[in-house]
């Protein structure tokens, strides 16, 4: 199963932006304005992206407005890296 919290840790690692998901696509991590997908990352499942936002939009107002509009984007400023205490630093 896709864990989206690896993904992130993924892309900081990368130095990236922005990591896209989507039904039936592998993760896209855009790095240096470059979209390039997640080396063998297989294609997304609709379970995968529904635990991926469920983990990522703890905000009820955020789920609803992806439920009207069918697409949404978020940020979060949690530690990818608890043990250095260094937010999205690996």
């Amino acid at each position: 199963m896709f864990d989206v919290m690896e993904a992130l840790r993924e892309l900081v690692a990368k130095n990236g932006s922005d990591l896209h998901l989507k039904v039936g696509s592998a993760p896209l991590f855009r790095v240096n304005g470059e979209l390039a997908q997640a080396k063998g990352a297989p294609p997304l499942e609709a379970g995968d992206t529904i635990a991926a936002l469920e983990q990522l939009l703890t905000d009820e107002a955020k789920r609803e407005e992806f439920k009207t509009e069918r697409a949404g984007s978020c940020c979060s400023r949690e530690p990818l890296d608890r043990a250095s205490r260094r937010p999205w630093r690996r």
